[in-house]
């Protein structure tokens, strides 16, 4: 239990001060016992806390409290897919285009313009930068994520103590560096819904020299409205260099430097007005509440905080740039996140550039840390602690320290790429597995990589799944490759170029490149690498060598570019602006180096491969050679040249693509005649056609497109039916008896083919695909055809020619989404009848929250006996809404002035009313129009500026709702039941109306509340002119004997009667509203996005306007009953008992646009 300390609990003496937490059970007590503990005493606590029950054996907390598990129910869907993947390795086939030199995008330049915005320095030089939220950012309630998260978390670490202490240990050490703080109370923070609470959990790095557990921070968790922090945070752009540039300038320094950053990110502030957005729940022990804290720095676990740090960091280089410039241009270029990599070429200028470094970083606030040198003597200014220290890098030469993955020996100097024993190969995942561990930035083991990137290329082309077993040839290989592994561990390169970084020689860069029927990536890799090794070695670079045994290619690159095609085009004009000057040459294939890497090397054998290590002899030799290649070319003797044929053919299926392209059959089948026509027309010009489409043409086609479709669908049948051979035991056709015709068209034999006298169709109708987009599309053509027929006729009609499985389900859902016949049946959209409002069941002064409605116009006449004059009234009908008493007034005309007197007279004889409610005004035709027009009065300025000065609030129900206004409906109908009887044909004059509305108005209150009993001895019952004047308005006043008593003493009595009236009417009337008559299940809500129709009593459904729910607004119980719906004439209103649902808004349906009628739409 996460809180268990209440105020009315503080005090008081509990049976089991620890309650909370869990402990074995004793003793179980019965439930005569349990009863004979109370002492009857109890304390109630404030909503959602446990009542204090005062027990022998002391206080005990039973009851509801709020539970730290959330209220919502989550189902959670797990599912794998590979699609991400395939698309990845088929991408790793396939020839693209060269990267291009990114610019910034416009979300890059956006965060980078907050960065500079926001950017601030502190007196200590320590930087404060703000989180780069996009516009318009809301993130929804995180906490209940976060809380849940770590009761995982907690339980996962109470199983392992040692990850405890680590876990407790590394946050600790947070709180102590000030790095996160607890959030007060007593401080204006953003609340919890505003806030962002990230959950966070532990992640163990047994190779990691100084830090074997780190705590991350998951930005990517969602909120309750389904977004992450990630997702409302800028990433920024990519600012780190490629490993391989950072490698390669390493290797170009006599002298080598390593050193990383300690806890960079962390060395960066947050705004505080951010630091809200980085809470955490922690606690260190289970028995403690939970604590919330806020992280203070830049946080790993956010997308943008790695370009924060690294923007920082240059940010730093760029401000001390006028003190240091040297080693600010290093702090720029020759970082990689954290992890330094440089070097100089003299002892004397490495020291310098130690402590200018140093120096510059922590006036920023960064601390160097794990300095290490292949010069000892370089790093004599550093202190010892801030070295590598000797459990991290012995004095043994074959020890080495891990740098951007790659191991340097800094006693010997040289690079070693780390080979870990696979794991077992027997799928084709795991083979993907092992080809993505081996790290090889360098590409000096390439010849090795791309055998086992020739193995998953293998296992492509045999289209196998990821985990199905791999085939025994390629296992075979996969097992020599295994054992030979070995061999890659032993090899070592030098890490500085002393040949090709001498100041005393003319430096040349020489390129090899091949193409093989297996792998031709060296050609693009060859190309891109050229232009990054010139960029990135430090190195001035006096002549560049290109050398191909393509004559084919090294045409092209010499020949304008325009001559080619726009694929050669693009590439020639790259080698041209990388390489302008650059040497183009020919090599005979047998002596090209980068053969090896195109077709491949064991492991053992490159290993001892000298021409990969050294390259090939005549680069030692003073000039270069000058091969000639042959004016035409012939590999007649070249043993080495493999003549393969390749072929691609794309699995793409014409005829299903064709036929998607049509939602009608007829049309599919016509176009298709026609080409076939044209067809005909070509080969035989002397028989052409012309005109309009036969019969026997339209037959034609639609049997080829039968045919095609069944080839498609059915070709393992098709295949064992052209054998001869009995269909397999497994297929879903084997109970059809099928045949296939002459004109290759698969048929039902069925049990009719001997003996009946129906047709070829009927007897044997053409089998068709049951799922199939055709199909479908020949059902809604008979559909249409033959007059929007039923599911059980349509099949008939359509089993006289085709024949396809689970026929009555296919139809019927196909005539489901006829939107004809959707509207034709369509049927108002229902839900569970609401809980009656507080206004309806709470009792009060009479007429103090009341309902108004108007009927008329009623025809009267003047006082003037011999007028024939008539005028039209109104009248004016108020509602109690809990007593149901009515208020009926006369209003002579739709002024705004006889509409206030009225509402004067009302307020003037029933006391001042705090709420009104009446209808929307929207939902009178024809004749009523006038009293759409007293409603619109309603709405006006001068009427709500009576009802503000008043303390009354207007209410109006939604338009055409008059099931929202049940209680007046009923009241008008029933007002309107005694004047027609009364009243018949006779026309009254105003005083004669006005004196028999009072007499329906004192019938309408003297109506029975509750059913009559027939027990004589009964009271009388409860009527609402009980809650005006103390009994029925129609009751005879009785006799009474009894003497004078004082005015007190009568008022109180007065007083008690209305109380035992009230409590009459929650004991006798309450209950009988307690049933719902109608509408008594729940149904789906209508959603945003369904499509609906608007009903309109005047027309006939197939004429209702379509719309589409653009908003909803779900009631206290979070049910939906009144929408806004979008249609073609603007958005309306409307109850949902006025609108009827065709297409929920996930299905996707495609419905004609319909035409404006040309009367005027409801408004």
């Amino acid at each position: 239990m996460s809180h268990y300390h209440w105020n009315h609990n503080q005090n008081l003496q509990l049976a089991d001060p620890e309650f909370h937490i869990s402990k074995p059970i004793n003793i179980i007590l019965g439930a005569d016992i349990f009863f004979e503990l109370m002492q009857g005493n109890q304390i109630k606590g404030a909503k959602n806390t446990p009542y204090a029950i005062d027990t022998k054996l002391g206080w005990v907390l039973c009851g509801k409290v709020s539970s730290r598990q959330s209220q919502n129910q989550f189902v959670s869907h797990h599912t794998t897919s590979n699609i991400n993947l395939e698309n990845d390795i088929q991408n790793f086939w396939e020839l693209k285009s060269l990267p291009q030199e990114n610019s910034l995008s416009n979300e890059a330049k956006i965060c980078e313009e907050l960065y500079k915005s926001t950017l601030s320095r502190d007196d200590s030089g320590r930087y404060t930068v703000k989180l780069p939220f996009k516009p318009h950012h809301k993130l929804g309630n995180s906490k209940s994520t976060a809380v849940k998260c770590f009761y995982s978390l907690e339980h996962r670490l109470q199983k392992n103590p040692t990850l405890r202490q680590q876990y407790t240990s590394f946050l600790r050490e947070y709180e102590e560096l000030n790095h996160m703080e607890l959030v007060p109370n007593n401080q204006s923070y953003l609340s919890e819904s505003e806030a962002f609470y990230l959950p966070h959990h532990g992640v163990v790095r047994e190779e990691s020299i100084s830090t074997k557990l780190r705590v991350v921070f998951n930005g990517s968790a969602k909120g309750s409205n389904s977004l992450s922090l990630n997702e409302d945070l800028y990433t920024g752009p990519k600012l780190q260099p490629d490993v391989f540039k950072i490698l390669l300038n390493f290797r170009t320094f006599p002298i080598a430097i390593s050193t990383d950053i300690e806890k960079m990110y962390r060395q960066i502030r947050i705004h505080s007005e951010d630091a809200d957005f980085q809470r955490i729940i922690w606690r260190t022990d289970t028995n403690h509440p939970l604590s919330t804290y806020r992280l203070l720095t830049v946080t790993y676990g956010t997308s943008c905080a790695p370009y924060l740090a690294i923007r920082t960091l240059h940010q730093l280089a760029a401000d001390e740039m006028s003190t240091s410039p040297e080693a600010c241009k290093i702090i720029r270029e020759h970082f990689y996140v954290d992890d330094l990599l440089t070097g100089a070429n003299s002892v004397s200028h490495a020291k310098v550039l130690v402590s200018e470094i140093n120096r510059v970083l922590q006036s920023g606030g960064f601390t160097l840390k794990k300095w290490a040198s292949n010069i000892v003597d370089v790093l004599d200014s550093i202190p010892a602690e801030s070295k590598l220290q000797k459990n991290e890098i012995s004095i043994d030469e074959s020890s080495s320290v891990k740098i951007l993955g790659v191991h340097w020996n800094s006693h010997q100097d040289t690079l070693q790429i780390e080979i870990t024993d696979p794991q077992e190969v027997l799928t084709k995942r795991q083979l993907l597995s092992v080809i993505a561990r081996i790290f090889n930035p360098l590409g000096i083991l390439s010849p090795t990589t791309i055998v086992l990137k020739i193995l998953m290329q293998d296992l492509w082309k045999n289209q196998l799944s990821w985990d199905a077993g791999i085939p025994h040839e390629i296992l075979k290989t996969w097992k020599t490759f295994e054992s030979e592994l070995s061999f890659l561990k032993d090899i070592r390169l030098p890490r500085f170029l002393k040949n090709v970084c001498s100041e005393s020689v003319n430096v040349q860069l020489h390129g090899f490149c091949d193409a093989s029927s297996k792998a031709y990536a060296a050609v693009i890799y060859i190309r891109v690498l050229t232009d990054t090794v010139i960029s990135s070695i430090s190195v001035l670079i006096h002549s560049t060598f290109l050398w191909s045994d393509s004559q084919i290619a090294l045409c092209w690159i010499s020949s304008p570019p325009s001559k080619g095609n726009q694929f050669v085009t693009h590439r020639v004009n790259q080698i041209h602006s990388l390489i302008p000057n650059g040497n183009r040459n020919y090599i005979p294939g047998k002596i090209n180096q980068a053969d090896c890497a195109s077709r491949g090397l064991m492991p053992e054998k490159l290993s001892q491969h000298d021409f990969w290590w050294s390259g090939p002899q005549w680069l030692h030799d003073k000039h270069l050679p000058n091969f000639t290649a042959n004016e035409t070319p012939s590999h007649d003797n070249d043993e080495t040249y493999l003549n393969d044929s390749l072929s691609f053919a794309s699995q793409v299926k014409p005829i299903a693509e064709f036929i998607t392209k049509f939602s009608s059959c007829s049309k599919l089948t016509r176009i298709l005649a026609y080409c076939l026509r044209f067809v005909h027309n070509i080969r035989s010009p002397s028989k052409k056609c012309s005109g309009p489409l036969t019969a026997a043409e339209l037959v034609v086609a639609e049997n080829l497109i039968i045919q095609l479709l069944q080839e498609q669908e059915f070709s393992v049948e098709i295949r064992m039916l052209r054998e001869n051979k009995p269909l397999p035991c497994n297929s879903k056709l084997l109970a059809l008896n099928i045949f296939l015709e002459k004109s290759g068209i698969i048929r039902v034999c069925g049990r009719l083919s001997k003996h009946s006298t129906l047709n070829m169709n009927q007897k044997h109708p053409m089998l068709l695909p049951k799922d199939h987009h055709l199909t479908r599309s020949i059902i809604k053509e008979y559909h249409v055809r033959y007059l929007h027929a039923g599911p059980q006729l349509l099949l008939s009609l359509l089993r006289q020619k085709f024949w396809f499985s689970h026929g009555l389900s296919i139809v019927r859902q196909e005539c489901h989404k006829c939107l004809t016949c959707r509207r034709a049946k369509s049927q108002s959209c229902q839900q569970l009848m609401s809980d009656l409002p507080s206004v309806r069941i709470t009792p009060d002064r009479p007429f103090k929250r009341v309902g108004v409605d108007f009927c008329g116009p009623f025809l009267t006449k003047p006082n003037v006996i011999r007028s024939k004059v008539k005028f039209k009234s109104y009248v004016a009908l108020f509602i109690c809404m809990w007593s149901k008493a009515v208020h009926i007034e006369l209003v002579s005309d739709l002024s705004t002035a006889a509409f206030l007197a009225a509402l004067r007279r009302f307020l003037s004889r029933r006391g001042l009313q705090f709420d009104i409610y009446s209808d929307n005004g929207t939902n009178f035709k024809g004749a009523a129009n006038h009293l759409r027009h007293l409603f619109n009065i309603a709405k006006g300025s001068e009427i709500q500026q009576f009802c503000t000065s008043n303390y009354i609030q207007w209410h109006f129900i939604p338009p055409y709702s008059p099931n929202h206004g049940g209680l007046w409906e009923a009241s008008i109908k029933l007002a309107k039941h005694h004047r027609i009887r009364v009243c018949k044909s006779t026309i009254l004059n105003f005083e004669e109306m006005t004196k028999l509305l009072c007499q329906i108005e004192a019938c309408i209150n003297s109506r029975p509340l509750t059913p009559l009993s027939s027990d004589p001895s009964d009271i009388s019952a409860l009527t609402p002119g009980h809650f005006l004047i103390g009994s029925s308005l129609l009751d005879l006043p009785e006799p009474t004997n009894a003497q004078p008593k004082l005015s007190l003493f009568v008022w109180q009595t007065i007083q008690d009667e209305r109380k035992q009236f009230w409590s009459r009417w929650s004991r006798e009337y309450l209950h009988h509203l307690q049933h719902r008559p109608k509408w008594a299940s729940s149904k789906r809500d209508v959603q945003v996005d369904d499509l609906v129709l608007v009903q309109d009593p005047v027309s006939s459904p197939l004429h209702w306007i379509l719309g589409r729910i653009v908003k909803t607004f779900p009631g206290q119980d979070a049910r939906t009953r009144v929408v806004a719906v979008r249609t073609r004439d603007g958005e309306i209103t409307r109850s949902i008992s006025k609108i009827s649902l065709i297409l929920p808004g996930r299905e996707d349906v495609q419905f004609p646009q319909e035409k404006s009628p040309k009367r005027p739409p409801p408004p």
